[in-house]
């Protein structure tokens, strides 16, 4: 077992855990003060600071669960995928979301 920390994310209908090395610089936050460490975040395009306005509308939303199948992909597609690297089940799995909330919209409106 590794002595480095990692991130375990899990669904909460799944016992299924994904690990993958913590990729903070630990050593670096330490010596940071307060104001640098909160400008770094506000600069965070992935993070944007929140306000009061995102609080009031906020909601939690809990990971649905996932099932394991077998699917039959052409040889190409999951090439394409896995070309991608890491994740590429993920990957798939969003188009087909995608897909899904497309065709729902679609539904809808009839």
């Amino acid at each position: 077992m590794s002595d480095k920390p990692t991130t375990t994310r899990s669904t909460r209908d799944s016992d299924v855990r994904e690990e993958r090395p913590d990729q903070t610089d630990w050593e670096l936050l330490r010596h940071m003060s307060d104001e640098e460490a909160s400008a770094r975040a506000a600069r965070d395009p992935e993070a944007p600071p929140t306000d009061e306005a995102f609080w009031k509308t906020a909601r939690v939303v809990w990971p649905q669960g996932k099932t394991k199948i077998s699917l039959y992909v052409d040889n190409d597609v999951l090439a394409w995928f896995k070309k991608g690297g890491k994740g590429y089940q993920t990957r798939l799995n969003a188009v087909l979301r995608a897909y899904m909330n497309a065709q729902e919209g679609v539904r809808s409106v009839s």
